[in-house]
């Protein structure tokens, strides 16, 4: 049996810390704005049905699993983690901090490579 996915919690929960950011409830979002399945989006994860709803579930995502399903959802949901979101500076932010091999030729490459397609996408 599938979990149901919790409705109603915000996605910025009220805290004197920094903000508590319900990821899961973003993502949860724009996977609906795009009219796609629970089930489309795990398999295009590859993940099973019952993870998406547990991660849609959860308030906080590994950075590579919320990187992978930014690019998937076309969205960068590391701006949920910014106090003033500028969304290409997120979104380039974004793409560097999930690359573990930026160390290496082959790492900056994929990241100047995933940045250049970006911002040509940007400008049609």
């Amino acid at each position: 049996m599938v979990p149901p996915i919790t409705t109603g919690a915000p996605l910025v929960n009220d805290a004197p810390m920094s903000q508590q950011i319900h990821i899961g409830e973003a993502v949860k979002k724009r996977v609906e704005e795009l009219e796609m399945t629970v089930l489309n989006f795990a398999t295009r994860m590859s993940w099973t049905e019952s993870k998406a709803y547990r991660q849609l579930n959860n308030q906080s995502w590994h950075t590579e699993e919320l990187h992978r399903a930014g690019r998937l959802l076309k969205y960068n949901f590391f701006e949920y983690y910014q106090s003033q979101p500028n969304r290409n500076q997120s979104y380039v932010h974004g793409i560097l901090v999930s690359k573990e091999a930026l160390e290496t030729d082959l790492g900056r490459r994929l990241a100047l490579a995933e940045l250049q397609q970006y911002f040509s996408e940007e400008e049609e």
